[in-house]
């Protein structure tokens, strides 16, 4: 694979004049060695033994029609992880199937109002022993890193994603399979990301609770060690506003402030930041210092990112729930979801007003909270999404004077946008035969929404989003 020398000028000039010291840092052999305890696919058989319940045959749901402008096929399961790169002309998708694979999306015709699109299969990033659980892009563009659980972690060039090729090996030949340009590896991965300002750092969180900070392509890495916390990191990102730090929360409930340049945690949630249970999504505010998290027993906590100790407010969701008078419901008929499981899967501040954080839960809710009184968590909106919420996602304004849309993806199949500010549903997009398992956004030359699905659908859906 090629390996390239870092410019540690750029480096140095994209950190706004301050670069991580790597020299200072332990150097940590990562090295090319075969994966121990990868699961296998047998961990995903039915078991046969003896007297052994017979495991329930999943079916595919349901589709009264398919609203999607292309359906991107290639993957053999569950599809769990989607990423766009910047520019939007390529979409990154990770699998059960031990691999990765990338579609070059753009206009079916010399126009951008082109209804149809054209989504050609460019890449199959393979190399992977296990199932692949994270997908980014830097933020130039120009790398890809995909991560799978057994702590395999490659990143791929995207200028050789060019030709259109077969997500079948024996229909193409050897060569078609995509070549990383650096490989590591790392204890059991959960999640990973690239710096938003450095674009050749890459910072990883695994399941001893350390994270991992690596140059690419040169390798040189420093180990956070997960400390006194002692649990697994479940997600964390890099500070928009303070790219010299970074939170890594963690399945004890803890959350841990890390700086990156010295290459330790500087703070951790304690007493009443220290949730009751694990924290399953975070997020941070591009410019205000707000961060917040989401729980497994369904509270949502403000707190500042740059303090973590001390919660500026804390929301349980079955209680605001219960206490509600209005819920807004995508149309009259819809049931109202089981709300016996309030496990908080996905939070996101609002680019365009900071003051809005939109929160999805598998009771099948998605709130939008107000930020206005940093001290406190106002309910703005409850949306009755009728089935466990996986995703929000706050979409770009269609104009000046649009209305901020919040997409919502559920384990119904579904992708729903709403009005963020009133709650009124304004597009359901069907299509789907299996649940969903991520959503994101593609800011290229048309308006897409990117969908993937569980073991009984295994695609990838495009929405045009007007």
């Amino acid at each position: 694979m090629q390996q390239q020398q870092p410019d540690t000028d750029d480096l140095a000039e994209e950190a706004d004049g301050d670069e991580f010291d790597f020299e200072d840092l332990e150097i940590v052999d990562i090295g090319e060695g075969e994966n121990d305890g990868c699961l296998g696919d047998d961990s995903f058989e039915s078991d046969e033994s003896e007297g052994a319940e017979p495991v329930p045959v999943r079916q595919p749901l349901e589709v009264a029609r398919d609203d999607s402008v292309a359906t991107l096929s290639g993957h053999a399961s569950s599809v769990f992880c989607l990423a766009a790169s910047p520019d939007g002309r390529l979409l990154a998708s990770g699998g059960e199937d031990d691999r990765a694979l990338v579609w070059r999306v753009g206009a079916d015709g010399p126009h951008a109002a082109a209804t149809a699109v054209d989504a050609k299969l460019v890449g199959v990033c393979g190399g992977h022993d296990d199932s692949v659980v994270f997908v980014s892009f830097n933020r130039t563009g120009t790398l890809l890193a995909t991560g799978d659980l057994s702590g395999q972690v490659n990143v791929w060039e995207t200028s050789q994603f060019g030709q259109e090729v077969s997500a079948n090996p024996a229909n193409s030949s050897s060569s078609a399979e995509a070549q990383p340009m650096w490989s590591g590896e790392a204890a059991e991965l959960r999640w990973g990301c690239w710096h938003p300002l450095v674009a050749s750092a890459l910072l990883v969180g695994t399941g001893d609770g350390s994270c991992w900070l690596w140059q690419i392509p040169s390798g040189q890495c420093k180990v956070i060690a997960g400390g006194q916390v002692d649990s697994e990191t479940t997600c964390g990102l890099v500070l928009p506003n303070d790219p010299g730090h970074a939170l890594a929360a963690h399945d004890n409930g803890r959350v841990r402030l890390l700086d990156l340049r010295a290459g330790q945690a500087v703070a951790t949630s304690t007493g009443s930041l220290e949730c009751d249970s694990s924290v399953l999504a975070i997020d941070a505010a591009p410019s205000s210092g707000l961060a917040a998290c989401g729980t497994e027993t369904g509270d949502v906590v403000c707190f500042r990112a740059a303090a973590p100790r001390v919660p500026l407010a804390v929301c349980s969701l079955p209680q605001v729930s219960a206490e509600a008078t209005t819920t807004v419901q995508a149309s009259a008929s819809e049931a109202t979801p089981d709300a016996s499981n309030w496990s908080v899967e996905s939070v996101q501040f609002c680019p365009q007003q900071e003051s809005l954080l939109a929160a999805g839960c598998l009771a099948g809710f998605a709130f939008v909270f107000d930020l206005q009184a940093a001290d406190s968590l106002r309910v703005r909106l409850r949306c009755s999404v009728g089935a466990g919420v996986v995703r929000v996602l706050w979409l770009p304004r269609p104009a000046t004077t649009g209305p901020l849309r919040l997409a919502t993806a559920d384990v119904a199949g579904r992708a729903r946008i709403w009005d963020g500010l009133s709650g009124q549903p304004l597009l359901e997009l069907l299509g789907h035969r299996d649940g969903l398992l991520d959503a994101c956004w593609l800011s290229g030359p048309l308006p897409l929404l990117a969908t993937c699905a569980d073991k009984c659908d295994c695609s990838v859906k495009l929405y045009r989003i007007d």
